[in-house]
């Protein structure tokens, strides 16, 4: 599919819906909580549709400046397709030997779920701050009650609350 143009991008609707232009099938629950772990990119599609609905603004400009801004995250965007001036600093895989692989970039629509451009410095500053959040020295976005509760493990599997958990020695 292509997805070049701003018109052919599914709305948030005709992806959970599995409508056309949207290339994937529609989001239906398929087996009943806390019974296994699979990523869901259509659960997070759906928590995208429930926080947009419920603050009134689109996803990228509410989570670009109550999210991203606040914690001092200033290269990152939810942009999709990226535009020319950005495009300028996105980069593709290569393989071993340095050639270039597949396509510069594609175009996620399910922008929760997989529409970030990020850098490795935005990511540390994300780490850094839910630290900060977690013992009590910050709370420009999450409480450290709330990001204490999105380290802890969830119903069946090694996931938190969008954080994959490690076990080390005696301890997760």
């Amino acid at each position: 599919m292509d997805l070049d143009s701003p018109a052919t991008i599914p709305t948030p609707e005709q992806i959970l819906n599995g409508e056309a232009p949207s290339n994937v099938g529609p989001v239906e629950v398929v087996r009943p909580p806390m019974t296994a772990f699979h990523y869901s990119g259509g659960g997070v599609n759906l928590m995208q549709k429930a926080l947009t609905d419920a603050v009134g603004r689109p996803f990228r400009n509410y989570v670009e400046e109550v999210v991203l801004q606040a914690v001092g995250i200033t290269q990152s965007t939810f942009e999709q397709p990226l535009s020319p001036e950005r495009d300028r600093n996105a980069t593709r895989a290569h393989d071993y030997r340095g050639r270039s692989m597949g396509p510069k970039w594609h175009v996620h629509p399910e922008l929760a779920a997989a529409g970030l451009w990020t850098t490795p410095t935005d990511l540390a500053k994300f780490a850094i701050q839910v630290q900060k959040s977690l013992h009590g020295e910050a709370n420009h976005v999450l409480s450290q009650t709330s990001i204490s509760e999105m380290l802890n493990l969830v119903g069946v599997g090694n996931y938190a609350v969008g954080f994959m958990m490690a076990k080390q020695g005696q301890g997760w």
